[in-house]
């Protein structure tokens, strides 16, 4: 065979918007943002410039009235600066927010029955083949010149809707961009603005070298993150939807709401930003494990309060023998600790915690003090003369509620291997299996034969669960992609490869604690291996050269992409795997839902 040369991609190679121009990037430096020192261009350095941000991850928006800019429950993987004008943000809880009809959301894009077909029929003579055609230059962002969405009665949902203004120079999204979550609101123009979007890489850059922009998205963060995520809280739900209430207990239970958020802390456990501990935590064993997990709360202490998980995953364990047993996992929106708080607020004397509370990798939680847990939670809802549980119930109860019924090995198992921090992790039952491998042949048929998972994996009694991406809840894959390839779909949320920006470093398959990322040599249609026809170095000076390559240098190696389920987000019928298994030997579990979970488990 022959040899295919291309140019091999770089951090830069595919820009968030190909339209940007220096002299776009002169204009934006002028801007209050970067010339009085909130962004200071001159604490950036060589290799990698504030001009060089600019130009290769942000782009310019000029939107007009009621434009809509981001939509609520969409993924997001920007943030965006206010240069000039105002935007509105909907601050309503989700279900009284501005219907869906209203924003024009986009519906997913899906195979027709006839795509479908012919992809069993036109097969690729070759493996992990590409078309060269599609690596040309670009810009990284389809929609760069896709249509624009505005609302069609601005006036009306301005009166309708609860809506806060937001004026220049001022920033939104970088919660969602930063912490790999859903938008949280609907954010529109309320009149001719000037935007700049910035992808997360070029946030993640900007935030080393800005003092003032990583403190202030912290504050932010504190302030803002608390109140949009304890208003969707069910916990507090009779607080900020009082219904029927006349305006006096209306007033009054704002109130009580506001003295949450004045008491609450976000309480952050472990490093955002490293997966080192992570990926040594799936390989080792539970004494280890506990001993490098952060602590959150310690069994027999003194309860102090509520702890609420916000992000991450948190481990509920109890001493037992001369270790722990873990009792169960918590994701995002459970609590821990409130079954003492009932027995202290009833008995009127300090409580024990029956629990210890550990963070599994990183996580944030929202800590409110016990006083207040009470008297705006508790004093509303129960009569205290009511609540009569005992301690043993309160553990008893404790336990079936968070570990929804799975088997104490199970549940161990699970949560020693991470492995519940999948949204879509394929589990196979062993004793109906019966090797047919219709599900890698089904997956194969979708993805131009190339088949996305291995049917191989860690094994508890007849459960296997399968070198297949498990598009976690917290993709720890994402957090050191140089370009952005590896992302979130931003309508459903499923992370998925982008081929064309991948640049083959392999930082998202190394970060991978479940080996559910491989690294493919790609080939052109004759079956050729491609090759790098140039690479970029750093010389001492701290600036970047450009060099030719040929055989003989010791980087002339086969392009590769980085490659992985993608949940078949395409397909009108969804995972081919699962849908092809003739035993119903295969699914793929959401491990966040406990009860789901238990019932296939147990079934």
């Amino acid at each position: 065979m022959s040899e295919v040369k291309i140019n091999r991609l770089e951090r830069w190679g595919i820009p968030f918007c190909d339209e940007m121009t220096d002299r776009d990037v002169q204009y934006l430096l002028q801007m209050p943002l970067f010339s009085k020192g909130m962004i200071d261009p001159e604490n950036f350095n060589t290799r990698l410039p504030l001009a060089g941000i600019l130009k290769n991850d942000s782009r310019l928006l000029n939107c007009k009235k009621g434009e809509i800019i981001i939509r609520e429950g969409e993924w997001g993987n920007s943030a965006f600066f206010l240069l000039s004008g105002s935007v509105r943000v909907v601050v309503e809880r989700a279900k009284n927010s501005i219907p869906p009809d209203l924003l024009g959301q986009p519906q997913r894009k899906r195979k027709s029955v006839l795509e479908v077909l012919k992809q069993c029929f036109n097969r690729s003579p070759e493996i992990e083949q590409r078309d060269l055609s599609a690596f040309a230059p670009q810009s990284s962002n389809a929609n760069t010149k896709s249509a624009r969405t505005y609302l069609h009665d601005f006036d009306q949902i301005v009166d309708c809707y609860n809506t806060t203004r937001v004026d220049a120079i001022d920033f939104f999204g970088e919660q969602s961009a930063l912490g790999r979550l859903e938008r949280t609101a609907t954010v529109f123009a309320d009149g001719d603005c000037e935007i700049l979007e910035v992808r997360w890489q070029g946030i993640r850059d900007l935030m080393k070298k800005a003092p003032w922009l990583k403190t202030q998205i912290d504050m932010r963060f504190r302030a803002f993150g608390l109140y949009s995520f304890l208003k969707s809280s069910p916990y507090f739900e009779h607080l900020v939807d009082p219904g029927q209430a006349s305006p006096l207990e209306s007033e009054r239970k704002n109130s009580l709401f506001q003295s949450i958020l004045n008491d609450a802390e976000l309480r952050t456990y472990g490093n955002y930003d490293k997966v080192d501990s992570f990926l040594s935590l799936v390989e080792h064993g539970t004494a280890s494990n506990l001993a490098h997990e952060p602590l959150i709360a310690r069994e027999e202490d003194y309860s102090e309060g509520v702890y609420v998980i916000r992000s991450g995953i948190a481990r509920v364990s109890h001493r037992y023998n001369n270790g722990h047993r873990t009792i169960s996992y918590l994701t995002p929106g459970h609590a821990f600790g409130v079954a003492e708080v009932v027995e202290s607020w009833r008995d009127g004397k300090p409580a024990h915690l029956c629990h210890s509370l550990r963070a599994v990798g990183y996580v944030t939680a929202v800590f409110i003090p016990s006083a207040v847990f009470e008297q705006a939670v508790l004093e509303e809802l129960f009569d205290r003369q009511v609540v009569k549980t005992s301690r043993s119930e309160l553990q008893q109860s404790s336990k079936q509620q968070n570990s929804s019924q799975l088997d104490d090995g199970l549940m161990e198992f699970l949560v020693e291997r991470r492995i519940v921090n999948g949204s879509a992790t394929m589990v196979i039952d062993l004793d109906r299996c019966t090797r047919c491998d219709d599900c890698v042949r089904a997956c194969a048929a979708t993805h131009d034969q190339n088949p996305r998972f291995l049917r191989q994996g860690p094994i508890y009694d007849k459960y296997m669960i399968a070198n297949a991406c498990m598009h976690c809840a917290d993709p720890v894959c994402m957090i050191q992609c140089p370009t952005g390839a590896i992302h979130r779909n931003s309508l459903a949320g499923e992370v998925i490869v982008n081929d064309l920006t991948c640049i083959g470093c392999g930082t998202c398959a190394n970060n991978c604690p479940y080996d559910a990322i491989r690294m493919v040599q790609i080939r052109d249609s004759n079956g050729n291996l491609i090759y790098p026809t140039q690479t970029t170095i750093r010389l001492p000076d701290g600036t970047q050269e450009v060099r030719t390559l040929t055989p003989l240098h010791p980087e002339w190696q086969p392009i590769e992409k980085a490659t992985k389920c993608d949940l078949c987000s395409d397909q009108i019928t969804g995972p081919a795997c699962q849908n092809a298994c003739p035993h119903d030997a295969l699914i793929r579990l959401d491990l966040e839902s406990h009860e789901t979970a238990a019932q296939w488990f147990n079934r």
